[in-house]
Order: structure tokens, then C-alpha cells, then sequence
């Protein structure tokens, strides 16, 4: 949190674009499958689900067809330190 390139809360534009894109993401025939994707997450992380939600994000992925896909995971990262 002393980054200061991490924030607390979105802007409301950003906040409409971050909610809207699950839908479309999760629908196979919008993905590119030209195109690269690089995840990285913590194994800690909440958002993604402590590394089960990138792989269940990693496996749909690949049955959408894309197959260029290159992760790294930090191990512990991220974890908030006690207040």
C-alpha cells in the first residue's frame, strides 16, 4: 500500500469498464486467439482466488482455443501487512 502506483479505489469510469469486461471475456467467440496473454498473480492474492482462479482462467483459456499463454506467479505475493 506505501506504492505510489497502487491506489484504493477506482475512478466510477474505470470502475464501469472493470465490471463490464467478465461478461465479454467470458464468451469464447469474442477472444482473439492471435493474440498473447501474459497472467501473473500472487499465490497469496485474493482476487485471484490464491492461484485457483488463474488456473480455472488458464484452462478456459486454452478450451477457447488460445494457446499462447505465458504466466508467473510470485510466491506469498501479494500479503497485507497487519494494521
Amino acid at each position: 500500500m506505501n506504492d505510489p502506483l497502487c491506489f484504493g479505489a477506482l475512478q466510477p469510469a474505470a470502475n464501469e469498464s472493470f465490471f463490464a469486461a467478465p461478461s465479454e471475456l467470458a464468451d469464447p467467440s469474442r477472444l482473439r486467439q492471435d493474440l498473447p496473454i501474459y497472467l501473473f498473480s500472487g499465490s497469496e492474492d485474493p482476487v485471484g482466488q490464491q492461484l485457483e482462479g488463474v488456473s480455472l482462467l488458464t484452462d478456459r483459456y486454452h478450451k477457447a482455443g488460445i494457446r499462447n499463454i505465458c504466466y508467473h506467479f510470485y510466491p506469498g505475493g501479494p500479503k497485507r501487512n497487519a494494521q
